[in-house]
């Protein structure tokens, strides 16, 4: 099954609306560039003329600070900005979803929230560098879970929620999202095609989701 490459086009509504559509529809971080978050922003300035911005997501996450990069521009844009989960919003991904004043996903959309991963070599101190590492990016990540939340999450809620059941994150349906506060809006069932390719890669719409990290993966 091909991947779908990320897009970027404006299109007028039937009110005559001028809206920026940005899909983000492979590996957060790949397909455009080096890091992933510059193409993303020039293209934001692009549509700074937009009445609103359209942001479709199906995507198994990627690169945590070309994410991180991406929601804040998202949150400093100045007109309004609607998010669309088309399949899955997975890891990093749910963060940049975090960033819509409104979040709508179908029925049969998947949310996926861990803690961040890394991979390293090395000696004790680099372990423990890396540890420390990882505590302040996950900080950065809850942060924008908890703001899109309010109240309906707890911090702790937040946390266990990260870990999940065996300690890889946790698998949301659209509803249970919704019930969190991820989720704003829930539309009718959009038609998914998923499949397992292998023992670690997922194609969800058409779009690779490398599983190999995560132990829990029955969604």
């Amino acid at each position: 099954m091909k991947e779908i490459d990320n897009l970027f086009h404006t299109f007028k509504n039937q009110y005559g609306m001028n809206i920026g559509e940005i899909r983000l529809y492979s590996p957060i971080g790949e397909g455009w560039n080096e890091d992933g978050a510059v193409e993303f922003n020039n293209k934001l300035d692009e549509m700074r003329e937009c009445d609103e911005i359209h942001v479709r997501i199906n995507s198994g996450g990627g690169s945590v600070f070309s994410g991180n990069a991406m929601y804040a521009s998202l949150k400093r844009f100045p007109k309004p900005v609607k998010v669309y989960v088309d399949g899955i919003a997975a890891s990093i991904a749910s963060v940049i979803m975090c960033a819509g004043d409104e979040v709508i996903c179908p029925s049969n959309a998947i949310i996926m929230v861990h803690r961040p991963l890394n991979q390293i070599a090395g000696n004790v101190d680099d372990m423990k560098e890396n540890i420390a590492i990882l505590e302040k990016v996950q900080e950065t990540i809850e942060e924008a879970y908890l703001n899109k939340c309010g109240k309906k999450l707890t911090r702790d809620k937040l946390k266990d929620l990260l870990i999940g059941e065996f300690g890889d994150g946790t698998w949301l349906s659209a509803r249970e999202a919704q019930e969190l506060g991820l989720v704003d809006t829930i539309e009718h069932e959009c038609l998914v095609a998923a499949q397992i390719d292998d023992l670690s890669n997922a194609v969800i719409n058409g779009v690779k989701m490398d599983l190999s990290n995560f132990k829990n993966t029955q969604i």
